[in-house]
C-alpha cells in the first residue's frame, strides 16, 4: 500500500490552539494632533503672513500658536486640521497639505504627543475670530515671528518653518524659514539634542538608511527609531 492510501496524518496540536482568539497587543500609544500653517502675502509686496492664534489655556497659557489640536475618533487627520482650524479661528480651508511629522521627546509638556503639520495658503486673508480655546487671533508678519515678537509655543517655530520651505506657500516665504526656526522652542519644550538643519527634511518623507533602518524620516529630522539619516 503506499503512502498516498494511509489517509490524514493526526495532528499532536490541541484544537483549542487553532482555535484560539489572538490577544490583542497593548503598545504604548501617543496622543495625535494636527497643527496648520495657513499663510498669506504681505500688504503691498510686503513678507507673508501667517495666522496664528494666543492660547486660552495651559500649557503655554498666552502664549502664540499655530491653530490646532487633538484628533478625535472617527475622523482623519486632515479633518483634523480643517476642524480645528475652524473651531479656533472660523476659518474654512480645505486644500492644506502635510508637511511632515513630529514626534521628537519633550515636544509637548502634557506628554507623550505626536502632530501632523499642513500648509495651505491663501490670495486674501480670510477674516478670524478667535473661538473655542484660543483668546485671539491674528495676521501676523511671518517677519515678526523671526524676531521672537510672537514667541510660539510648543515646537512650532519647527512646523511653521518647515510650511514656509514647502512649495505651497507664497512666494518669498522660504527667504524666512531658517530664520524662524532660529528662534528655537518654547521654554518649556526645549528638545533633547536637534539635528542641524542640513539633516532636516521638509515634504516627502524618505527612508532613514542608518544601519539598514527603513522607518521614514519627516519633518522632525529623524525617523520612528530615533536615527539621525545617512
Amino acid at each position: 500500500m503506499g503512502d498516498e492510501d494511509a489517509g490524514p496524518v493526526a495532528s499532536s496540536t490541541p484544537m483549542a490552539f487553532w482555535n484560539r482568539k489572538p490577544r490583542p497587543v497593548e503598545y504604548p500609544k501617543p496622543s495625535l494632533t494636527a497643527d496648520m500653517v495657513l499663510l498669506a502675502p504681505g500688504h503691498d509686496g510686503g513678507g507673508p503672513r501667517v495666522l496664528l492664534i494666543r492660547r486660552g489655556a495651559d500649557p503655554f497659557k498666552g502664549k502664540w500658536a499655530l491653530p490646532g489640536g487633538f484628533a478625535e475618533p472617527g475622523e482623519t487627520i486632515d479633518d483634523t486640521a480643517a476642524r480645528e482650524l475652524f473651531e479656533e479661528t472660523g476659518v474654512t480651508e480645505h486644500r492644506s497639505q502635510q508637511i511632515g511629522v513630529y514626534s521628537e521627546p519633550g515636544r509637548d509638556p502634557r506628554g507623550w504627543v505626536v502632530s501632523v503639520g499642513f500648509v495651505a495658503a491663501v490670495d486674501e486673508p480670510p477674516v478670524a475670530v478667535a473661538a473655542d480655546d484660543a483668546e485671539d487671533a491674528v495676521w501676523a508678519p511671518v517677519a515678526d515671528v523671526a524676531a521672537g515678537r510672537y514667541p510660539l509655543a510648543f515646537d512650532h517655530v519647527d512646523v511653521l518653518a518647515d510650511g514656509l520651505a514647502h512649495p505651497a506657500a507664497p512666494a518669498g516665504a522660504a527667504g524666512y524659514a531658517d530664520r524662524v526656526r532660529a528662534v528655537g522652542w518654547a521654554p518649556a519644550a526645549a528638545p533633547p539634542a536637534r539635528p542641524v538643519a542640513s539633516q532636516r527634511t521638509v515634504g516627502a518623507s524618505r527612508p532613514c538608511g542608518r544601519n539598514g533602518c527603513r522607518h521614514l524620516v519627516t519633518g522632525a529630522g529623524r525617523c520612528a527609531a530615533g536615527h539621525v539619516p545617512t
